[in-house]
This record gives C-alpha cells, structure tokens and sequence, in this order.
C-alpha cells in the first residue's frame, strides 16, 4: 500500500468510557442509545382515475375539478365528453383522444349482422384519410386554406354547416339576453369582462391570421350578407352532394352483398382477409367514380364567389363561440347550476354527438374525394369501409329531407 493511502486511512479514535462519580449521586446520566430514526412519511398512491387522467395531460387543478363532477371511478370518466374535460382544464385534443381511446377500447371486433345481412368493417377503417387534429386544422387555412378548395376548405364548411344546424351562431346574442336578464334578477351588474366579450363578438371579428396571404381581405369583407349567402349554398350544394354520394355508395355495398350467401365469407373478402377467394368478382366501381367526379364539382359549387373565405371565418366564429362556452363562469352567470344545465337553457346541443358527427362528415368527405387517388387492389377494402363510416352518420340531423335508402349497421334507414 502506499504512502499516500497509509495516510488517508486513519484509525477510529477510541472512545474512553468514565464512570459517574459515586461521590455525586444526582449528576445525570447521559443515554447513548442512539434514538430510532423517524420514517419518511409513506406517498399517498395515486388512484386509477388520477392516474388515467395523468396519461392524458391533467395537471392536478384539473384532476380535482373533474372528481368534483362526481368521478369516482376510471368507467365513470366514459360518461363525461371532451366538453365536459375541457371545461374542466383539459387540453382539447387530450380530452378528445382519452374520449378516442374509451370507444377504441368498448369497439367488438368485426363481426357480420346476421339479422340485417350487413358487415361492420371496423378492422379496415384506418385505410380511410385521418382527420387532422383542430390545430392542425387551422394552420392549413394559415398556410394558403382560404385560397383554394382543398382538405382545409371542406372541414371549414361542415364546421359551418353543423354550426349553423344547432343555432351556434345565434348563441352569443342568446347569451348577452340571458346574462342581462339574469343579473337584473338578483339587482346585480353583469361581469364586465365576460358579457362584453360576447358584444364584441357580434360586431367585430379578427380573421388577420387566415387572411394574411390576401392583401386587403380583412373581417369587414367577410360581412354577414356573405356569410348568409354562403350558408344557403351549403344547403343547397354541400349537403345534398354528401347525401348523395353516400347513395351510389350504399348501392354499390348492397350489390356486392346480396351477391353473397355466405354473410361470413362476404366479411374475409371486404377486409381483405380472404382475398384469395375469387368467390364473387364486386360490381363495377366506374359509376362510383363518375359519383366521385360529381360529388366534387357540387361541393365545389359552394365556394363560388367568396364562399372559400366565408367558409373560412364561419368556422372561426363557431371554433371561438364553442370556446367561450367552456367558461367555468358562464353557468353562474346566466343562473344555471352548471354548464349541462346552460346548454339545456340556450337550447344548444354541442355535446359529445356534436363533435362526433362533426368527425364522422369531416372523415367521409375527405375519402370520398380521395377516390380517385385509391389503387385498384385497395379499392374493395377502401369502399367497404367508407361505406361503412356512412353508415354511422346521423343523416336526419343534417336537416335533409328524408327519402328512401339503404339501411346503417343497427338495420335502421339511413336515408
């Protein structure tokens, strides 16, 4: 060993004991038994449910207030919807994918109906077009959206036709009514900050980001004669195109089915499972095609003049309406015990349905334009799965009239 290491390693002192002096019988008597170390207090566990919403972005506020709604179990957060998160502090695109991720997790497997003859084809539904998320969504229309039809501009339009459908743009003058009449009520003001923020929105609105890339475009141009005249041609044109599209799909589903006996075998070919079979060749798809091409020049149709910009802001207006009424402070404002009861009280119904139709349409649209771009060996699997999104819309909600049509997975009419 070295010199060095000899020098670092020095011996433990030695500890001399001395025993008390009898001599002084009340000296204290010191206790060297060391005292036994005090436990660190034990970390309260998370619960499920804490740690369920932690997956998804909560910050404990968050956590706390969606509890207070009467959450007690992870099954229990599958009966609120992402407005009800939202409310609540969560990020909209985390409480849209926890909601996303209970119905992936409740979805059966692919299964034929025996009763109606007809095949769910959940197993190929990610062939379809995804539906950007809202943020990426609204920065396509900053990056040239409002210049020309594309992605952007059809999920503008059925932004503004769903919101027009539920009243949303007549909420902001519903609620500036209420407020007022409410604060008159209990003889107090209205809240400054909240009632004239909704007065604002009726005769201003900022549309500088998405109209940056149009020089002299601004929201006076956008005034409420376009925007109404915009709204009467997407009931005209868009809407009626959708249905109609889903008409020649529908056709075309039912004509390859009822070519099969075997509901069981009909369901391998569709998913691709069993393409090998070579049992029944599908029905020809050029009229699907030429419905496509159609489907196109009507939607287009709509934007005629300045329905591209018109759609463009309504989508804006309905996007910041929905995020006012996400204000914990508007309920007690219109003297409503929470925003379930608010809702009821503006006869709004933007809840979990709202957002999902609102995904439903976005998603067929955009596939149904896409047709042309799906390859002949996917074609069978891309239809039936089309098909099959069509299938779960709520077509009455659309405001159109009713007529005669095939039948959705549950053997109710669809059209």
């Amino acid at each position: 060993m070295s010199e060095e290491i000899k020098n670092t390693t020095a011996e433990e002192p030695v500890v001399e004991v001395v025993a008390a002096d009898p001599a002084t019988p009340d000296a204290p008597v010191v206790d060297a038994t060391p005292a036994p170390a005090i436990p660190a207090p034990t970390p309260t566990a998370a619960s499920p449910v804490e740690q369920k919403l932690t997956e998804y972005g909560a910050d404990s506020a968050t956590i706390q207030k969606i509890l207070d709604l009467g959450v007690e179990t992870v099954d229990d957060l599958k009966q609120l919807n992402d407005s009800d998160l939202v409310g609540a502090g969560m990020k909209l695109v985390k409480a849209r994918k926890l909601i996303s991720d209970f119905q992936t997790e409740a979805k059966p497997a692919a299964t034929p109906n025996a009763a109606s003859g007809f095949v769910f084809p959940g197993a190929v539904s990610a062939i379809l077009p995804a539906v950007p998320a809202d943020d990426a969504w609204l920065e396509s229309l900053k990056t040239g959206g409002v210049l020309r039809v594309n992605d952007a501009t059809y999920i503008a339009a059925i932004k503004a036709a769903l919101a027009a459908k539920v009243g949303l743009y007549d909420a902001p003058s519903t609620i500036i009514d209420e407020m007022e009449k409410y604060s008159l009520s209990i003889d107090e003001p209205v809240d400054t900050e909240v009632f004239y923020s909704f007065c604002d929105m009726l005769t201003r609105h900022d549309y500088s980001d998405i109209f940056a890339t149009i020089k002299g475009c601004n929201g006076t141009i956008i005034n409420k004669q376009r925007r109404q005249q915009f709204l009467r041609r997407v009931d005209e044109f868009f809407l009626p195109a959708i249905v109609t599209s889903f008409r020649a799909l529908d056709s075309w589903y039912s004509t390859y089915k009822d070519s099969f006996s075997d509901m069981m075998a009909f369901a391998a070919v569709i998913t691709g499972g069993n393409a090998g079979l070579g049992m029944m060749q599908p029905p020809d798809t050029a009229a699907l095609r030429a419905a496509r091409d159609e489907f196109v020049n009507k939607i287009n149709k709509t934007f005629a003049g300045c329905g591209i910009q018109s759609a463009s802001a309504l989508a804006l207006v309905a996007r910041d309406i929905l995020s006012r009424l996400n204000d914990n402070r508007l309920p007690k404002l219109l003297g409503a015990e929470n925003r379930e009861n608010m809702l009821k009280k503006l006869n709004l119904d933007v809840s979990g349905s709202y957002v999902r139709l609102e995904q439903a349409l976005s998603q067929y649209v955009l596939a149904f334009v896409k047709l042309d771009e799906v390859s002949p060996d996917l074609e069978v699997r891309y239809l039936a799965s089309l098909w099959s999104l069509g299938s779960q819309i709520d077509w009455n909600s659309l405001g159109l009239k009713r007529s005669r049509g095939g039948k959705s997975i549950t053997g109710s009419d669809i059209l």
